[in-house]
């Protein structure tokens, strides 16, 4: 149990955390007591040496307090005076105490302080979270905002509120845009070396994202890069703006149909601050490094296409030293465009033609890449000759160990141009049926969660 951990083991806010939810669950508001000044007591006892130990780990323990599914729950349930006087009391101890650590670690504990005004006006006054004057939670009519500070914190608690919601993330996400990016009316000034006097991000953030790229971690990388946008000066940090769309492109629904919206708005905001994307911080990191900048050519400028401005084509690799995204989405997008324009010969003539076509895992995405332009070309012919003979190569190398996914793009493609084949009039439909099975088994010993959802 919780209690048993916290005695045994560890002082851990992650644990005090869930324990404060379940005893929500299991005794309402007065658990939920019971379990703040658990908090509470570990943050006063402790103090930063309380466990977890990352900064970010703790924040994110802490606001396990004061998610949308909380305030829900203690909205269905009824304090009594003497458990509401508690929380109050224990959320006090918790603001109060935070209100000191490093903002990497300091909790946004708002929604909850906002929960508890509506039945207790104290609260108001001794709760408020670090940063925000108590004018701003005496009442919402007549809140007034004193400091961009003031503001800022208005700006997370009114996102973190969206996206909570149903379909939520894109006004979370362009209400902080509008907020840290409109106010902006010029460039930062900088010395001749393009240095500005601003403060660059944190150093293990870049590090923290580019991990969430590499475990596909799709709806938590937008949720770190909504975090850290807030931080400091890092809406002027770009590649947050690259790492939102290395998600946007992978996470699907809703998500993916927001992409040229706020591609779009980024854009604009580049336009009106001409040559910002070349500025670096005060220690010169850039604003935008070379993969961040190349992505913005490509995705994030402004064209008058009435005025015959073209779009022009980004340079791209086989060969890429990040080898979690590479260019090898860039290329098919090109690639794509290249068979509208001149069609499938001249596309497959480009690919054989690109730079950098070094590996053996480089040859198997130019192949799968190409089944994929024949089959949207109509050319299932072609398409099936290249997928067949991608997946005997596989069964002969040992791509299966080095990389899996890759094999199961290739047979997960293989079965939809089978099962496209087996809809025409002189197919042998018992074969590609037996073949499509077989196919079907082999991907689920690659990838059982993936293969059920193709099922």
């Amino acid at each position: 149990s919780c209690e048993q951990l916290l005695k045994e083991t560890g002082k851990d806010l992650r644990v005090a955390g869930y324990y404060a939810g379940a005893r929500l669950r299991q005794d309402g508001p007065a658990g939920f007591a019971d379990g703040l000044e658990l908090v509470a007591a570990l943050v006063d006892r402790f103090g930063e040496a309380v466990l977890p130990a990352r900064a970010e780990a703790k924040k994110g323990a802490l606001e396990l307090l004061a998610t949308a599914r909380t305030i829900e729950l203690l909205d269905s349930g009824e304090f009594v005076s003497a458990d509401l006087e508690r929380a109050i009391a224990a959320l006090d101890v918790v603001v109060s105490c935070t209100a000191t650590w490093p903002e990497a670690a300091r909790p946004n504990l708002k929604p909850l302080v906002t929960r508890f005004e509506h039945q207790a006006q104290p609260v108001a006054s001794t709760a408020a979270a670090p940063g925000t004057p108590s004018s701003m939670v005496t009442g919402s009519s007549t809140s007034t905002i004193g400091s961009t500070r003031d503001l800022l914190d208005q700006v997370r608690s009114m996102a973190f509120w969206l996206r909570d919601q149903d379909s939520g993330y894109l006004p979370s996400v362009r209400l902080a845009r509008c907020v840290r990016w409109d106010t902006l009316h010029d460039v930062p000034p900088a010395d001749s070396a393009s240095h500005t006097r601003l403060a660059p991000p944190r150093g293990e953030l870049r590090q923290h994202l580019k991990r969430l790229v590499l475990q596909k971690q799709w709806h938590e990388l937008l949720e770190r890069v909504e975090g850290a946008f807030m931080e400091g000066v890092n809406h002027l940090w770009f590649d947050l703006q690259y790492f939102q769309h290395v998600a946007l492109d992978h996470v699907g629904a809703p998500y993916s149909a927001w992409r040229e919206l706020l591609r779009a708005d980024f854009a604009l905001f580049l336009e009106r601050l001409p040559g910002i994307e070349r500025l670096t911080f005060n220690d010169g990191t850039p604003f935008a490094d070379d993969v961040t900048l190349e992505w913005i050519a490509r995705h994030a400028v402004v064209c008058d296409l009435e005025a015959g401005e073209a779009i022009a084509p980004l340079p791209v690799s086989a060969g890429s030293d990040d080898d979690a995204a590479g260019d090898w989405p860039e290329i098919e997008a090109q690639a794509r465009d290249l068979v509208c324009r001149d069609g499938l010969e001249a596309a497959f003539a480009w690919l054989e033609a690109l730079p950098g076509l070094r590996t053996e895992r480089h040859r198997f995405l130019q192949r799968l890449v190409m089944a994929r332009l024949a089959d949207h070309a109509g050319r299932a012919d072609t398409s099936l000759a290249l997928l067949g003979e991608l997946d005997s190569q596989a069964r002969t190398l040992p791509v299966t160990r080095w990389e899996p996914a890759l094999i199961f793009e290739i047979r997960q493609q293989l079965v939809r141009v089978l099962k496209a084949a087996s809809t025409r009039k002189d197919a042998d439909r018992p074969a590609l049926a037996r073949r499509i099975a077989e196919l079907q088994a082999e991907l689920a010993v690659l990838d059982p969660a993936r293969a059920l959802t193709l099922s």
